[in-house]
């Protein structure tokens, strides 16, 4: 799942290049229209300037709590700009450990 995330987010073999946000939701979900609407979540621009990858992940999620603890340790914030600014963690990280998430939490749902 942590490669196929990354692979939308790159463009890389034939999949359609995603925002983080959109790459870390087609991982779980065929709906275009769903994907396409995810295009506004990139860049920090999820609600309370969440990180998309983290915000896909969230809305995947039941467990929202376990995810945002998860980001919070690891990179200090679940906002872009401050996980941009502490240099913790990098944008392919958050998308790779954000589908990781998502898969462990949905195979415990």
């Amino acid at each position: 799942m942590e490669e196929k995330a990354l692979n939308y987010y790159l463009g890389k073999n034939e999949s359609p290049k995603y925002n983080c946000a959109q790459s870390v939701l087609a991982c779980f979900t065929d709906d275009i229209q769903l994907i396409e609407k995810f295009a506004e979540y990139g860049k920090g621009k999820a609600p309370e300037n969440t990180c998309g990858a983290i915000y896909a992940a969230m809305q995947l999620c039941k467990d929202k709590k376990t995810i945002e603890d998860y980001f919070t340790n690891l990179a200090g914030s679940i906002k872009c700009q401050d996980i941009r600014a502490s240099k913790k963690i990098s944008c392919l990280d958050c998308v790779r450990l954000a589908a990781r998430m998502s898969k462990e939490s949905l195979r415990t749902q």
